[in-house]
């Protein structure tokens, strides 16, 4: 049984293309985010990692990495798309997605709660990073 699939769609304004993207199976199974002070924060990996290799004119709006509300309700915890830096191999926090149930606390006639639904679990992707959705775990000194 492989790692469940997070959903990666792309789009791109004319007349750029999109970038090409990569899915390695497999890869690391925990990434650590620099925390500062000498601490880090272990993220375990729950999606595939994908890659972009070739930039676009405009990578940040030629590709997008969504994550589907099917894929969020598998998991009780907080879950996050991370970023690593292929040539530095630094990793970042790129988007914190939140539940269902932390949307639900929204209330009903706030303005940007429908906004908030539509953007959880989005990502711009750009060339020379690679992406994956993790849970966070340990702390580390």
């Amino acid at each position: 049984m492989g790692r469940p699939f997070c959903g990666i769609s792309g789009y791109c304004r004319l007349p750029f293309e999109i970038e090409d993207i990569l899915c390695i199976s497999g890869g690391a199974e925990g990434w650590n985010v620099d925390r500062g002070n000498g601490k880090s924060q272990t993220y375990k990996l729950i999606s595939d990692v994908y890659e972009v290799t070739e930039e676009s004119p405009d990578s940040n709006y030629a590709t997008v990495m969504h994550v589907s509300e099917d894929f969020t309700a598998q998991y009780e915890g907080a879950l996050y798309i991370l970023s690593r830096n292929l040539e530095t191999g630094e990793v970042k926090i790129m988007k914190y997605i939140s539940s269902q149930e932390e949307m639900d606390l929204l209330p009903e006639d706030e303005f940007d709660r429908d906004y908030k639904i539509h953007s959880n679990g989005t990502c711009g992707m750009s060339a020379g990073f690679q992406y994956a959705v993790a849970e966070r775990k340990g702390e580390e000194e």
